[in-house]
């Protein structure tokens, strides 16, 4: 059984570096998740040691930065199959509702179900979303938006974080967690995490970045800093997690008029 689980993934590989290939040739055509878990699957591996930790100083920091302890919603967007989601439950309790959501059929299924075999998740919930048209009647609802690790994988990220800011409370706090790198690949060269990055947007970012006409992990900082400018966020924190460049974190809330 596990020789035939070997040669399907064998296989998939080889159909994947066959369209990244293409995408490195002006290919419009990438792959998603749905088509390709086996790739997300690998990279939610890689980063499962340290996940608890990171998410454990994250919400440390949400908490200071909102200034307020009376927290309902929090809303984790666009959030695969729930690694992180998974987390926030017993970091925020059992009175803050945590709801994560995502265009992927699949990862939200898988999500379901992990929350399912866990004990005293309540609080956590799934639904399929798109962030490009969040639902109307959460216009204003969470108290928390968290980005994390989505940013620099939308095409359309005008549109996604203006739906972020739409469902967030005009006191709530915006959290993006993107890796630290440049948008001028050549101010990345004394970067070796940066590089490391790369490997893993040519498997990930750039393949699913295609279908939506984006950069990847190329989208970097400076262009996050004018994408916040111009919808009126102030930037109140940013910082490396767990001393990590690949997990660094914007903490940002509305300018209000």
């Amino acid at each position: 059984m596990e020789n035939v689980s070997n040669l399907k993934a064998i296989k998939e590989l080889e159909e994947m570096y066959s369209i990244i290939e293409q995408c490195f040739l002006g290919s419009k055509l990438g792959y998603t998740y749905d088509q390709y878990p086996i790739v997300f699957d690998y990279i939610r591996k890689t980063r499962q040691r340290t996940l608890e930790a990171t998410i454990h100083e994250l919400v440390i920091l949400i908490k200071k930065h909102l200034g307020r302890t009376n927290i309902g919603h929090v809303l984790d967007a666009a959030c695969g199959s729930g690694d992180v989601a998974f987390h926030l439950p017993s970091e925020f309790g059992s009175n803050v509702k945590i709801h994560g959501c995502d265009i992927s059929v699949k990862a939200i299924e898988e999500a379901q179900a992990s929350a399912f075999l866990a004990k005293g998740y309540e609080n956590l919930s799934y639904s399929t979303q798109n962030l490009l048209a969040l639902p109307g009647s959460w216009d204003k609802k969470f108290d928390v938006v968290l980005l994390f690790d989505v940013l620099h994988d939308m095409g359309n990220r005008d549109e996604a974080l203006k739906n972020a800011i739409r469902v967030l409370k005009d006191d709530g706090l915006l959290v993006i967690v993107d890796p630290k790198v440049s948008s001028n690949i050549l101010e990345n060269g004394n970067n070796p995490q940066a590089a490391i990055a790369l490997l893993y947007s040519i498997l990930w970012c750039i393949p699913t970045a295609c279908c939506s006409d984006a950069h990847g992990v190329g989208w970097g900082f400076e262009n996050k800093d004018k994408l916040m400018t111009k919808h009126r966020l102030q930037v109140v924190d940013r910082r490396e997690l767990m001393g990590s460049p690949f997990d660094f974190a914007y903490f940002a809330k509305k300018i209000l008029k």
